[in-house]
Protein backbone atom coordinates (compact mmCIF):
# COMPACT_ATOMS: atom_id res chain seq x y z
CA UNK A 1 0.00 0.00 0.00
CA UNK A 2 1.41 3.35 -1.04
CA UNK A 3 0.84 6.67 0.76
CA UNK A 4 -2.14 8.47 -0.78
CA UNK A 5 -3.84 5.21 -1.79
CA UNK A 6 -7.57 5.37 -2.49
CA UNK A 7 -10.28 2.73 -2.84
CA UNK A 8 -8.10 -0.40 -2.64
CA UNK A 9 -10.08 -3.55 -3.45
CA UNK A 10 -8.46 -6.99 -3.68
CA UNK A 11 -10.46 -9.66 -5.52
CA UNK A 12 -9.32 -13.28 -5.35
CA UNK A 13 -10.85 -15.70 -7.88
CA UNK A 14 -10.14 -19.40 -7.49
CA UNK A 15 -10.63 -22.17 -10.04
CA UNK A 16 -11.48 -25.67 -8.81
CA UNK A 17 -10.98 -24.57 -5.22
CA UNK A 18 -13.49 -23.99 -2.42
CA UNK A 19 -12.69 -21.22 0.01
CA UNK A 20 -12.68 -22.22 3.67
CA UNK A 21 -14.29 -18.98 4.76
CA UNK A 22 -13.20 -18.86 8.39
CA UNK A 23 -9.50 -19.03 7.45
CA UNK A 24 -9.17 -15.60 5.81
CA UNK A 25 -6.63 -13.39 7.58
CA UNK A 26 -5.56 -9.85 6.77
CA UNK A 27 -2.29 -9.04 8.52
CA UNK A 28 -2.92 -12.02 10.82
CA UNK A 29 -6.39 -10.81 11.88
CA UNK A 30 -9.07 -13.42 11.20
CA UNK A 31 -12.21 -12.68 9.19
CA UNK A 32 -15.25 -14.73 8.31
CA UNK A 33 -16.11 -14.37 4.64
CA UNK A 34 -19.70 -15.49 5.13
CA UNK A 35 -20.66 -11.99 6.19
CA UNK A 36 -19.46 -8.44 5.78
CA UNK A 37 -17.01 -7.63 8.55
CA UNK A 38 -15.45 -4.33 9.55
CA UNK A 39 -13.23 -4.37 12.61
CA UNK A 40 -10.11 -2.88 14.14
CA UNK A 41 -7.86 -3.63 11.17
CA UNK A 42 -10.25 -1.58 9.01
CA UNK A 43 -10.60 -4.14 6.25
CA UNK A 44 -13.92 -5.40 4.94
CA UNK A 45 -14.21 -8.93 3.58
CA UNK A 46 -17.14 -9.95 1.43
CA UNK A 47 -17.46 -13.43 -0.02
CA UNK A 48 -19.26 -13.49 -3.38
CA UNK A 49 -19.39 -17.30 -3.40
CA UNK A 50 -17.13 -20.26 -2.67
CA UNK A 51 -14.78 -19.32 -5.52
CA UNK A 52 -14.35 -15.55 -5.08
CA UNK A 53 -13.91 -13.09 -2.29
CA UNK A 54 -13.16 -9.37 -2.10
CA UNK A 55 -11.28 -7.43 0.51
CA UNK A 56 -11.78 -3.68 0.67
CA UNK A 57 -9.26 -1.72 2.70
CA UNK A 58 -11.04 1.05 4.58
CA UNK A 59 -10.25 4.56 3.35
CA UNK A 60 -9.76 5.78 6.93
CA UNK A 61 -6.94 3.23 7.29
CA UNK A 62 -5.48 4.04 3.85
CA UNK A 63 -5.42 7.75 4.75
CA UNK A 64 -3.08 6.95 7.67
CA UNK A 65 -0.51 5.09 5.55
CA UNK A 66 2.62 7.30 5.55
CA UNK A 67 5.19 4.86 4.08
CA UNK A 68 4.96 1.87 1.73
CA UNK A 69 3.12 -0.76 3.78
CA UNK A 70 2.81 -4.47 3.10
CA UNK A 71 -0.58 -6.10 3.69
CA UNK A 72 -0.51 -9.90 3.90
CA UNK A 73 -3.68 -11.86 3.08
CA UNK A 74 -3.80 -15.59 3.78
CA UNK A 75 -6.52 -18.23 3.57
CA UNK A 76 -7.07 -21.94 3.08
CA UNK A 77 -8.96 -23.58 0.26
CA UNK A 78 -9.87 -27.14 -0.60
CA UNK A 79 -9.49 -28.71 -4.03
CA UNK A 80 -12.81 -29.61 -5.63
CA UNK A 81 -13.37 -33.08 -7.02
CA UNK A 82 -13.46 -31.39 -10.45
CA UNK A 83 -9.88 -30.07 -10.04
CA UNK A 84 -7.37 -30.66 -12.80
CA UNK A 85 -5.03 -33.45 -11.74
CA UNK A 86 -1.38 -33.59 -12.88
CA UNK A 87 -1.89 -32.57 -16.53
CA UNK A 88 -3.05 -28.99 -16.00
CA UNK A 89 -2.87 -26.37 -13.26
CA UNK A 90 -5.82 -24.86 -11.40
CA UNK A 91 -5.41 -21.08 -11.77
CA UNK A 92 -5.89 -18.64 -8.91
CA UNK A 93 -6.17 -14.98 -9.94
CA UNK A 94 -5.85 -11.95 -7.68
CA UNK A 95 -6.71 -8.45 -8.87
CA UNK A 96 -5.99 -5.19 -7.06
CA UNK A 97 -8.03 -2.16 -8.14
CA UNK A 98 -7.67 1.39 -6.85
CA UNK A 99 -8.82 4.95 -7.28
CA UNK A 100 -12.01 6.26 -8.85
CA UNK A 101 -11.52 4.58 -12.25
CA UNK A 102 -11.06 0.99 -11.15
CA UNK A 103 -11.65 -0.33 -14.67
CA UNK A 104 -8.44 1.48 -15.67
CA UNK A 105 -6.49 1.25 -12.40
CA UNK A 106 -5.66 -2.36 -11.67
CA UNK A 107 -2.92 -4.91 -11.33
CA UNK A 108 -3.55 -8.62 -11.78
CA UNK A 109 -1.49 -11.69 -10.99
CA UNK A 110 -2.11 -15.40 -11.31
CA UNK A 111 -0.68 -18.40 -9.51
CA UNK A 112 -1.15 -22.01 -10.47
CA UNK A 113 -2.24 -24.67 -8.02
CA UNK A 114 -1.08 -28.15 -9.00
CA UNK A 115 -2.28 -31.43 -7.61
CA UNK A 116 -1.53 -35.07 -8.29
CA UNK A 117 -3.15 -38.36 -7.48
CA UNK A 118 -1.20 -40.62 -5.13
CA UNK A 119 -2.03 -44.23 -4.34
CA UNK A 120 -0.63 -45.40 -1.01
CA UNK A 121 -0.96 -48.87 0.54
CA UNK A 122 0.13 -49.72 4.04
CA UNK A 123 1.06 -53.35 4.46
CA UNK A 124 2.01 -55.56 7.35
CA UNK A 125 5.79 -56.01 7.88
CA UNK A 126 6.98 -56.00 4.24
CA UNK A 127 6.11 -54.74 0.76
CA UNK A 128 4.29 -57.91 -0.33
CA UNK A 129 2.58 -58.41 3.05
CA UNK A 130 -1.14 -58.30 3.72
CA UNK A 131 -2.82 -54.87 3.54
CA UNK A 132 -3.15 -53.30 6.99
CA UNK A 133 -6.87 -52.93 7.69
CA UNK A 134 -8.05 -49.50 8.81
CA UNK A 135 -4.73 -47.78 8.14
CA UNK A 136 -4.93 -44.03 7.63
CA UNK A 137 -2.56 -41.41 6.34
CA UNK A 138 -2.25 -37.70 6.80
CA UNK A 139 -0.11 -35.82 4.27
CA UNK A 140 1.32 -32.54 5.55
CA UNK A 141 3.38 -29.73 4.20
CA UNK A 142 6.98 -30.22 5.37
CA UNK A 143 7.21 -26.64 6.70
Amino acid sequence: VKPGAENYVITDTMTNLDLISDTIKVDDVAYNASEKVDNATDATVVSDDDDTFKITLAQAWLDNVKTDTEVVITYDAKLKASANVATEANPNTVKLTWGDKQADNYSEDQSKVWTAEVDVDKRIAKEDGEPLEGAGFKLKNGK
